[in-house]
């Protein structure tokens, strides 16, 4: 290589240009003459390399610069790694390469929201909308008016046919609602009835409705033949009239009429039921028909003004406690069909005098006649088998007791317990009678008597 004033060293494979040229080339190194009185610049460890196509501008030669005069050049030393540590001028130096662009991520555009569905405006009904309606509201209207019309004239004509007033619902007084009290003559308009199979049974008297005497007429269109269960209970009546025909007195019929003194009843009345005159304290006369049947438990209990009562023999039947608490009844006859005297059935009939139990009687039952404490006499016809427990307990008074030899059961000496003033019992030898009082020492109070003696 000559030795010229400026030399440029270029790598193999270059093009060596001249000031004002441009040029294309890879790993072009360019070199600066360096002057005899400068330091001597060192190369970076690596030239500046131009990238591919990037042109590099070599500014021309001013034309009025001075020329150079040709100098020889000593070579150029080698270059130690000391001089290369100096600093490249600031226009040779590699600029850092530009960083990447962040690629922001696309995002789906947001699908609009659907735009409401515009509201159905109603349409404005026209007038020939309207008038349908309009006819049909008048339709409805006199139908109904029809209707009540219809109502309104039935009401009426049932008023002026019968010539009745309707009653209206009794009025308040405080909390306890009054009765309005019939006349006699009105009581069959103000009773309530039941027809069943062509009869009629009487259930009561009309809300807010009393009387004080009773009359059940028989002038129906059927026959009255019953008295409904508690159809009375509780009614201030005084009086009782019941009409002919009249089979049955329900159970509670009457019970706890306290005002209630005298009792009529028809011939065909057959039976009494279960506390059909409970309680009634001032009931005085009440007079059994000749076809009496049955008469039922409680019957007649508590009836305290009770003095006297005559059982007809077609009574077949005496319920339980019937005259239990009957505490004036002073006599009564017992039928001669009756079959048994039940428990309780004369219990504390304080004013009872003597009894006489009839032979088609089979049995008499516990404490039967319990705390009579003015029974002075009890005669028992041949035919009763067993004696219930207490059956003549608490008889203070009793003094003379007949026991016929058909007896086979005795309950107990508790059977005259506290029926201190006994002084004779009536026998027939042999009898079981007899060996019963022996047991319970009655000895000396027994006497034998002939079958005949029961009779008279």
């Amino acid at each position: 290589m000559s030795k010229d004033s400026k030399t440029a060293k270029a790598s193999k494979g270059s093009t060596i240009i001249q000031a004002g040229q441009v040029i294309h080339a890879e790993n072009v190194v360019i070199h600066q003459a360096v002057s005899p009185t400068a330091t001597v610049a060192d190369n970076p460890p690596e030239a500046q390399k131009c990238q591919p196509d990037e042109a590099i501008a070599v500014k021309p030669k001013a034309a009025n610069a001075p020329a150079l005069e040709k100098e020889e050049v000593a070579p150029a030393e080698p270059i130690t790694p000391s001089e290369s540590a100096q600093e490249m001028p600031a226009e040779l130096e590699p600029k850092p390469a530009p960083k990447p662009e962040k690629i922001k991520p696309v995002r789906k555009p947001r699908e609009p929201k659907p735009a409401p569905k515009p509201k159905k405006e109603k349409q404005a009904k026209t007038d020939t909308q309207k008038k349908p309606k309009e006819k049909n509201k008048k339709k409805v209207l006199l139908i109904a008016l029809a209707i009540l019309g219809s109502f309104v004239v039935v009401f009426v004509l049932t008023v002026v046919l019968s010539n009745k007033k309707p009653h209206n619902p009794p009025p308040n007084s405080g909390t306890t609602a009054t009765k309005r009290v019939v006349r006699d003559d009105e009581v069959a308009d103000y009773l309530t009835s039941d027809n069943s199979n062509g009869e009629i049974t009487i259930t009561g008297f009309k809300h807010g409705y009393t009387a004080k005497n009773l009359v059940v007429s028989d002038t129906f269109i059927y026959p009255v033949t019953n008295i409904g269960s508690s159809a009375f209970s509780g009614e201030e009546i005084q009086t009782v009239q019941l009409p002919s025909g009249l089979k049955n007195i329900g159970s509670s019929a009457f019970r706890d009429c306290k005002s209630l003194t005298t009792v009529t009843v028809p011939e065909e009345l057959e039976s009494i039921g279960y506390q059909a005159f409970y309680n009634c304290e001032q009931l005085v006369e009440i007079t059994l028909p000749k076809g009496l049947v049955s008469i039922g438990d409680a019957a007649f209990w508590d009836c305290k003004s009770l003095e006297s009562m005559d059982v007809p023999d077609s009574v077949t039947q005496i319920g339980g406690g019937a005259y239990w608490g009957c505490t004036k009844l002073k006599s009564i006859n017992l039928p001669k069909g009756l079959k048994s005297i039940e428990a309780r059935t004369f219990l504390g009939c304080d004013s009872l005098e003597s009894i006489v139990i009839p032979s088609s009687v089979e049995s008499i039952g516990d404490a039967a006649f319990g705390q009579c404490k003015s029974l002075t006499k009890i005669v028992i016809h041949p035919g009763v088998v067993t004696i219930g427990s207490a059956a003549f307990s608490d008889c203070e008074s009793l003094k003379e007791l007949w026991l016929p030899a058909t007896i086979k059961e005795i309950t107990g000496l508790i059977t005259l317990h506290h029926s201190n003033n006994l002084s004779v019992v009536y026998v027939e030898k042999d009898s079981y009678a007899e060996a019963w009082c022996n047991e319970n020492d009655l000895t000396l109070k027994v006497k034998y008597a002939t079958p005949e003696q029961w009779d008279s």
